[in-house]
């Protein structure tokens, strides 16, 4: 039997740009399943990427603010979704607003956006939510993903994203979609445990599932991880 809801109900970007599955499990605070060794691992790695990624942040906040360009940073952004959010840095860069969105990345995927001019989808649909908001109060505001080489943290890229309102309206229903489900006890469908990389066409452990601590409960197998990897060995074959 699962808790209701009665408080109101606030989510962050992250949770709209993760599994919504795992989201409703979190709102409705089902026990957390058991957790394969090996998905432990990978996400006391990504635990380390994530400080790499702050440490980055901080990094640049710092020389912007030395270079007299930064105007505000990690600042909260009121909005009438009823989201958490908090942008990374608003800058003044020859006289134009940007809002940045930093990203510490790998090289090989630093490469590849460079290479594609490709952002990531998630990143991407993060951006578009902050500077939505903040467009209202600064028209002229530029919304930038900026990744950074953890490797080479000088080596840096800059995306201007450009959206349609149709995309901020397909965003808010999906906030929406999940307010509902977890105030009427319908959860959302559940992610799936393999992906093929857009880049490379080849099959994957899908990272939504691997970051979900609920992920488990969707599958009813705890050994999903170890029986995933078997199933992309197999449809890698051939590849």
């Amino acid at each position: 039997m699962v808790n209701k809801i009665t408080r109101k109900l606030y989510f962050s970007a992250w949770d709209i740009i993760s599994c919504l599955r795992g989201v409703y499990y979190k709102k409705k605070k089902i026990p957390l399943p058991l957790i394969h060794p090996e998905i432990v691992k990978i996400r006391e790695n990504y635990a380390r990427v994530a400080e790499a990624g702050r440490l980055i942040q901080q990094k640049l906040r710092r020389k912007w603010m030395a270079d007299h360009v930064l105007l505000a940073a990690e600042n909260k952004i009121p909005n009438d979704w009823d989201l958490w959010c908090k942008f990374d840095a608003l800058c003044k860069v020859n006289g134009k607003l940007i809002l940045y969105e930093i990203k510490g990345v790998g090289e090989d995927f630093f490469e590849r956006v460079r290479k594609t001019g490709e952002p990531r989808k998630d990143n991407r649909i993060q951006l578009i939510i902050y500077h939505h908001f903040l467009r209202q109060k600064y028209p002229d505001l530029k919304p930038v993903l900026l990744y950074v080489n953890r490797k080479d943290p000088d080596q840096t890229l800059e995306i201007a994203i450009e959206y349609s309102d149709d995309e901020v309206e397909e965003i808010h229903q999906t906030v929406l979609m999940l307010k509902e489900g977890i105030e009427k006890e319908m959860p959302p469908e559940p992610t799936g445990n393999i992906i093929i990389d857009p880049y490379e066409k080849r099959y994957l452990v899908n990272p939504v599932a691997i970051t979900c601590e609920y992920h488990g409960l969707c599958t009813g197998d705890d050994y999903w991880y170890p029986k995933a990897i078997e199933e992309i060995e197999r449809l890698n074959e051939g590849k």
